[in-house]
């Protein structure tokens, strides 16, 4: 989405760990590395006037193989940019020490870019729903709207949500390439509000008709299995993800580049969205 939104005004060049890569209607040169190997092309790298930083490992089971893709994987970056060429870096809301190793392999990274005294932008989102993933949100969303079942994480204090539209961090994305600003600031991309499940659940409802089943599902429950290695559909830092502590604002986005998400609650309560 961000390279066709960009395909008529810059040349776009793709270093990307995939075997293939099709972006219909976008010119591109694709060249074939990742992270690890990054040195190989040092001179694709520094030809360019910005680098967008989007690449990462979102799940692991151990927090060694987080550092190694998040943090050595963007030191190795670094290592072969220009002094003075700015750099985008999609982090997340969750970076901190203590968020799990994910969030710990993100925060290490965001400080290695700002100790690198390369001209940046850090944009942390928040909870990104619209991507089709049936993960996070938009699994917790799928499971209410298709099936009538709202999954209640049990935790205190409870657990609070502030999600973005994939679209809206697309075009926040696009705003600071197109503006060409970069700042050295770290941006906040959620909702202007946080919202409790019980805010969900009455949104949805109105907008379908019908009442939903909340499934209460205990955290420290999970945290258990979680430590005797029994088997779940997740990885154990993203229980640390999802209760850990976080900062919802989007003030200086909103003020830098005229952010403004869509309330949540509407985008839940307009039924053509479910469709």
């Amino acid at each position: 989405m961000i390279a066709n939104n960009l395909k008529n005004e810059f040349k776009l060049v793709f270093l990307i760990n995939r075997r293939t890569i099709s972006i219909p209607g976008v010119k591109a040169e694709i060249v074939k590395g990742g992270l690890d190997n990054v040195a190989k092309h040092s001179d694709i790298v520094q030809n360019t006037d910005l680098i967008v930083h989007l690449a990462g490992l979102t799940h692991a089971n151990s927090e060694e193989e987080y550092l190694e893709v998040n943090l050595e994987g963007t030191r190795k970056l670094l290592n072969v940019c220009r002094k003075d060429q700015p750099i985008i870096y999609l982090s997340t809301i969750c970076s901190t020490k203590e968020g799990g190793g994910y969030s710990r392999s993100k925060f290490y990274a965001e400080q290695t870019i700002i100790e690198s005294g390369l001209p940046y932008n850090i944009i942390r989102p928040s909870e990104v729903y619209g991507s089709k993933s049936r993960e996070g949100i938009d699994l917790l969303l799928y499971l209410a709207i298709r099936h009538h079942l709202l999954i209640d994480f049990k935790w205190s204090p409870e657990v609070t949500y502030s999600p973005i539209s994939i679209e809206e961090l697309v075009f926040f994305i696009t705003d600071i390439i197109q503006f060409g600003e970069v700042k050295n600031q770290t941006y906040t991309i959620c909702n202007n509000e946080s919202y409790t499940l019980n805010d969900i659940q009455i949104a949805i409802e109105k907008a379908l008709g019908k009442k939903l089943f909340r499934l209460p599902v205990s955290i420290a429950f999970l945290k258990i299995l979680c430590q005797f290695r029994l088997p779940v559909p997740f990885k154990r830092d993203q229980l640390d993800r999802l209760i850990m502590e976080k900062t919802f604002d989007n003030s200086l986005a909103s003020n830098d580049f005229s952010f403004e998400p869509v309330s949540f609650l509407e985008y839940l309560e307009q039924k053509g969205s479910f469709k």
